[in-house]
């Protein structure tokens, strides 16, 4: 079912063509979205910026009985005049029965029609209030080649925040214009309880820690993110895994994170109790304790996203301030990246059967002593010693103690048995060979030191004084081998 305004007769930017879709339906989704979602879009600088440059079709899922009031809206008529195409697609009674279903239907649908039309698909909530002027970034980045671009909401409590925006609602006009500042305070202000646990230093961590946010005292935040799934895309190039997460890597040259409230900010809204269930319990930002959660989300895009340092702020930054609360959260996302490959590593060695690794590993998990093994790696290649390596030589890789002497030494010989590379070289169909042709005649650099690497006329290759016993393992950005013995004895 359309609803359709003629286009303007010019010519789209770039070629780029968007369709913007939402799944909204019931009273309060519907309150939220003609109150505040749809108001704050057409705030200058949103989407009257972004439909001037580009053409938009809206595709709005919802039920059959919720359209009219959708339809005849006030604001709806503003998108018409903005010469957005309005179009509407009702849920049926079986698909609402479960919403987050729903939700993933109406999604799923938008990308089939939106990568058969060679459109981006710009993924919009019901339920977010959007500060003015927070296109203009994203029509440029869109302008300049760039295929994606991500963002991230911070979640206020519903009541007080609408109760906030509305005292700024001028009489008479349809568009509420929010500036980015105001609207990261209005959020401070009515923060949800779930984006307090979300703190680095919070007693009852969420379960399901998306982001991680720090304090800069009387700034705002800064905030890191350990999964996202993308706001505004190409489907046509993209390839998303079960887990509607992108499943490449990405670079700077064809995604783009909007980062800085100045550009862009935005506040989803939720009632007091939404997710509760996900921080009642005490928990801390233990790597151990966040790095399976990130293995169950996981994407081959999920390290760009955390290095991407958000400053959401409602006062100018204090450039020093902000510096060393980012040192320190630079610091906790390479923990959580080291305890999550380290994590990897221990799951082979269980399916392998390697269990005195898989102790070892355990052991440098516990104590987090994996900061150390995994220093300064993105993709690598591990050499996964078997029972019979410890069998066959006493060595402190085998000891289960956790003094620091000890540990030291489990962590500097463990060393001996990962090699840093590129990614390429990890997700080749023979790691070793491509290592080989890239290395020194005849050496591997581990990352404690470099080893011989030979491969005998039977196709059997060697790596210090272990023989390879497996074939490659291919495990995120790992190349796993199993080895009869240590790469490096004592």
């Amino acid at each position: 079912m359309s609803d359709t305004q003629a286009m303007t007769a010019r010519e789209p930017e770039k070629g780029v063509r968007i369709l913007m879709t939402t799944a909204v339906w019931g009273d309060w989704h519907l309150m939220v979205h003609l109150t505040c979602n749809l108001p704050t879009l057409l705030a200058a600088g949103n989407l009257p910026l972004l439909a001037e440059r580009f053409p938009i079709r809206y595709l709005t899922f919802t039920r059959k009985q919720d359209y009219e009031k959708i339809r005849t809206s006030p604001v709806m008529q503003r998108l018409r005049d903005l010469n957005v195409e309005l179009e509407f697609e009702f849920l049926s009674p079986d698909i609402l029965s479960d919403p987050i279903a729903a939700h993933h239907h109406a999604w799923n649908e938008a990308t089939r029609g939106a990568r058969a039309r060679h459109e981006y698909l710009l993924l919009m909530p019901p339920d977010v209030a959007w500060a003015g002027n927070s296109f203009g970034v994203i029509a440029d980045r869109l302008a300049n080649g760039h295929r994606a671009v991500f963002m991230t909401y911070l979640r206020a409590e519903s009541d007080s925040f609408v109760d906030a925006l509305k005292d700024l609602q001028q009489p008479e006009r349809i568009d509420l214009p929010v500036s980015q500042e105001k609207m990261v305070e209005l959020c401070t202000a009515s923060l949800h309880p779930l984006m307090a646990a979300s703190f680095r230093n919070s007693d009852f961590f969420p379960i399901h820690p998306e982001m991680i946010l720090w304090p800069v005292p009387g700034e705002g935040f800064a905030v890191r993110v350990l999964a996202r799934e993308m706001f505004l895309f190409d489907p046509n190039y993209f390839n998303l895994n079960s887990a509607a997460l992108p499943d490449s890597r990405l670079s700077d040259d064809e995604v783009s994170f909007l980062c800085d409230s100045d550009d862009l900010f935005a506040v989803s809204l939720a009632e007091i109790g939404k997710d509760v269930q996900w921080h009642i319990l005490p928990r801390t930002a233990d790597p151990l304790t966040i790095a399976p959660w990130w293995l169950r989300y996981d994407s081959k895009s999920n390290d760009f996203m955390a290095a991407q340092k958000i400053r959401w702020h409602f006062k100018p930054v204090t450039e020093a301030k902000w510096r060393a609360v980012e040192a320190g959260a630079d610091l906790l996302i390479h923990r959580l990246i080291a305890a999550r490959e380290t994590l990897r590593i221990w799951q082979v060695a269980q399916i392998r059967n390697c269990q005195r690794s898989a102790t070892v590993l355990a052991l440098l998990l516990n104590t987090g002593a994996v900061a150390g093994l995994m220093r300064g790696t993105e993709a690598a290649l591990v050499f996964l010693p078997i029972d019979q390596a410890f069998a066959d030589q006493e060595s402190s890789l085998g000891h289960d103690r956790a003094d620091e002497g000890s540990l030291r030494r489990v962590v500097e010989h463990a060393r001996w048995h990962i090699c840093s590379v590129a990614h390429a070289v990890a997700e080749a169909d023979d790691p070793l060979a491509e290592a080989s042709s890239q290395a020194a005649s005849g050496t591997l650099e581990t990352i404690a030191g470099e080893v011989p690497l030979v491969r005998d006329s039977s196709g059997n290759w060697r790596v210090g004084e272990a023989a390879i016993v497996s074939e490659v393992i291919h495990t995120g950005p790992l190349a796993i081998y199993l080895v009869e013995s240590f790469v490096r004895s004592g």
